[in-house]
């Protein structure tokens, strides 16, 4: 019962998983290109707004489901990493392979204005590190070496233009990512001091679910 209640409440007023809440690079069904453009919010203590997370990702019914890591989020056992300690302890190949699947990989999430989407308030975008140093995270660190400014400074900072296209297995990536001209936040100054004022973390829109 208590499990119950937890579970139910989480999703309480419909909030937590409001769709409004995220941005993604994903495309309609139908659509083979788009180009999105957002502002990156910075944060409130001057600190990197990239937030590095650990998640787990597993098949559930069917869908990817993401898990943040109990372990390094929480600092509590978390069942994905006990289960690949448990199967490197084995010493065989193929114990060694299967543990892979329940490892832990690095993300980022960071706040967001969606520019198509501006009434819909503050998103929080989410995406993968990319080791190979190709990812998301390496074309926006890239912009910034470049500009060697701030690109989040709600006067002067940069939005970012983001051309998206299915692959070959139609599989929508992000193919560059380009900055625009210096531009404040919002020409609308209350507007921009409600989106800086937004005092979410991204515990608030991606829950810690019930292993």
């Amino acid at each position: 019962l208590g499990q119950y209640e937890r579970s139910t409440a989480s999703n309480e007023g419909g909030k937590k998983y409001d769709l409004k809440n995220y941005f993604s690079t994903s495309l309609k069904d139908g659509i083979t290109k788009a180009t999105k453009k957002v502002r990156i919010i910075p944060s409130s203590d001057g600190t990197s707004p990239f937030i590095q997370i650990e998640v787990h990702k597993a098949k559930v019914g069917g869908d990817t489901k993401y898990f943040p890591c109990l372990k390094s989020e929480e600092n509590k056992p978390c069942p994905f990493c006990e289960a690949n300690s448990a199967l490197r302890a084995t010493g065989t190949e193929s114990d060694k392979e299967l543990s892979k699947t329940y490892s832990s990989r690095r993300m980022y999430v960071v706040k967001l204005i969606d520019r198509d989407n501006e009434a819909e308030g503050v998103k929080f975008w989410r995406f993968n590190h990319d080791y190979r140093k190709t990812g998301t995270f390496d074309k926006i660190m890239s912009l910034v070496e470049t500009l060697k400014c701030d690109i989040t400074d709600p006067d002067v900072g940069y939005d970012l233009s983001i051309p998206i296209a299915r692959d070959t297995n139609n599989v929508p990536l992000i193919q560059n990512i380009i900055h625009t001209v210096p531009s404040p936040l919002s020409d609308n100054k209350e507007k921009a001091a409600e989106w800086l004022a937004d005092t979410r973390t991204w515990r608030d829109v991606y829950s810690v679910k019930p292993y």
